[in-house]
């Protein structure tokens, strides 16, 4: 490999850059970057997006509404003029099938290395989209996988080819939280979720095990950060479960920070994940956690000491657990610490920075000047 000379330039695709944890971890990485080695361009398909707009602000050079429609045949030419203009030498994308396509058709065309980021466990309608992705996600030069358990499910059930493959784990910056104090509502125990409000997030399970819970402890009070297309079906069961006064929708906010800060209990309990960010907060903020036993949970969270782990769809489990960490707040507050620590040591943003940047050298055939 030859040293760099000069700064690479990485095209950053995606369809809309929205709220998300993918979307979320990818702007604090670039944002961290070293910019003596790498100069970035965002580029949407539509949108910017919220994310989006957070780039621009930070002075990111961005391009949006490349295309009007999935289908419109302008687009490979907006594309390839953008990285021509740009002098792109690397196409670096959460992978989706739009930015996929896309990412495959600038390499074939243009000869510019791709390398897509899975930050999910993919979840197939019909067999015909298992073997397209398959294909498609084998076809990149190079693929980052967010956890071990994803790129063994990558490997082992799609036959993506192991060599291809590189983890890198996600990681937030602990100092973001070091101002944050833990504010208690008088006489409550406040257990709070932070998720899109999508059937694969479980909230309907939360809602199910704070039903149980409140039959044993009245003190409890739950909070649900987030907002999508299950609102107004998740409200109607809170409702059916007489759960109206015990349970708060807050929706999105600015400064979801603070509002974590205020739980004394933190939960995750998705059907399916990949390495989830919330979790990484929850636990940046010295959080007691219960999370379910899916994707790279197990590699997050040690269980019984920086949280609690339960499997999927168990409310009874989930509000066992609730009522062990509000009935023992020497243990939650023991757990939280463990968290915090265990967030310090191997969950640091400069980690997942660093493997990013040696992902993206690979793929170019180069290292840094020394």
């Amino acid at each position: 490999m030859t040293p760099i000379s000069s700064p690479k330039t990485i095209l950053v695709l995606e369809s809309t850059f929205e709220l998300g944890g993918a979307e979320r971890i990818t702007f604090d990485i670039l944002q961290r970057v070293d910019k003596g080695h790498f100069r970035t361009v965002i580029c949407t398909l539509y949108s910017l997006g919220t994310v989006g707009q957070q780039f621009r602000e930070a002075g990111f050079c961005c391009q949006e509404r490349l295309i009007r429609h999935r289908f419109d045949p302008r687009a490979f030419l907006h594309l390839r003029n953008l990285a021509r203009r740009h002098k792109v030498d690397l196409i670096y994308f959460i992978v989706q099938p739009l930015t996929i396509f896309w990412a495959l058709v600038l390499r074939n065309v243009l000869g510019i290395p791709v390398i897509g980021a899975i930050h999910n466990i993919p979840v197939f309608e019909s067999s015909i989209s298992r073997i397209a992705f398959t294909k498609s996600v084998s076809a990149l030069d190079h693929v980052i996988a967010v956890a071990n358990d994803q790129k063994q499910y990558l490997v082992s059930s799609l036959r993506v080819p192991e060599h291809k493959i590189t983890v890198v784990r996600n990681g937030i910056d602990p100092s973001l939280w070091n101002h944050l104090k833990e504010r208690q509502e008088c006489g409550e125990t406040v257990v709070g979720i932070v998720a899109r409000l999508v059937p694969l997030k479980g909230i309907d399970v939360f809602l199910r095990a704070a039903s149980l819970a409140l039959t044993k402890e009245q003190s409890l009070s739950f909070w649900i950060l987030g907002d999508g297309p299950e609102l107004a079906r998740l409200q109607a069961l809170a409702a059916q479960l007489e759960l109206r006064e015990k349970v708060r929708f807050l929706g999105w906010v600015s400064d979801v920070r603070s509002v974590i800060s205020r739980f004394s209990i933190a939960v995750s309990c998705s059907r399916t994940e990949a390495m989830p960010m919330v979790l990484l907060e929850y636990m940046a903020v010295r959080k007691a956690v219960i999370a379910t036993r899916v994707g790279a949970v197990p590699e997050l969270i040690e269980d019984g000491k920086s949280g609690l782990i339960i499997d999927a769809d168990d409310p009874e489990a989930l509000a066992s657990c609730i009522l062990r960490l509000s009935q023992d707040p020497a243990e939650a507050l023991r757990m939280g610490e463990n968290a915090r620590a265990r967030v310090n040591a191997e969950f640091n943003i400069s980690r997942t920075v660093r493997d990013t940047e040696s992902v993206w050298l690979k793929a170019l055939g180069t290292r840094p000047a020394r």
